[in-house]
């Protein structure tokens, strides 16, 4: 008996442990249910988390690309930018050789002159019209020439006459046979 209730306590301590197990069982399982609807919630939550994460990569990327596009974009225009300066640069050496030259065949000293371009203009402009006076002068005296042209050489012609009587006699017969020229075909000869 003794044995009996022996055992019988030891069966009521393992009822008890088995009742504590089972609480703690029950616990277990009500934390593995939580922590499987936790799992859930993260897994969606990792999975949003991840579809941001790859949108912004792919954004990223993409705006890399771009970046890359507009900074190649960029680097050309720079290279032309310079290769237009550089052309500017020579353009205007070449402006700056040609304004020394012109100040130099003009008589002027460009490094002592405040404003030399004008100074080359206003000595140019000077030029031209001294070319303008020449020019209409000698048109003037040519066409003053012509019309003399042919009185001045029968003036020229008396005048040699009256210096040279032999050089008088060949241009009174040459004159003569000038005149005689222009006579009209039917004119005759009368008996004076």
């Amino acid at each position: 008996m003794k044995e009996l209730k022996a055992q019988l306590h030891d069966v009521d301590e393992y009822r008890a442990q088995g009742a504590e197990y089972l609480h703690k069982i029950r616990l277990c399982e009500q934390t593995i249910e939580e922590l499987a609807a936790a799992k859930g919630r993260v897994t969606k939550q990792l999975a949003s988390v991840q579809k941001r994460v790859e949108a912004k990569e792919s954004e990223m990327k993409e705006s890399d690309t771009h970046k890359h596009q507009v900074l190649q974009q960029m680097q050309e225009e720079l290279g032309m930018k310079e290769k237009e300066l550089t052309e500017a640069r020579e353009r205007e050496q070449q402006l700056l050789q040609f304004r020394n030259a012109l100040s130099q065949v003009l008589g002027l000293d460009v490094s002592s002159t405040t404003v030399p371009d004008y100074d080359i203009v206003s000595r140019v402009e000077k030029v031209v019209a001294a070319e303008k006076a020449h020019l209409l002068t000698s048109q003037t005296l040519e066409a003053n020439l012509r019309q003399l042209g042919s009185n001045f050489q029968s003036s020229y012609d008396s005048a040699m006459g009256i210096l040279s009587p032999q050089r008088a006699q060949q241009t009174t017969d040459s004159s003569i046979l000038a005149n005689i020229r222009h006579l009209p075909s039917d004119f005759t000869m009368k008996p004076v």
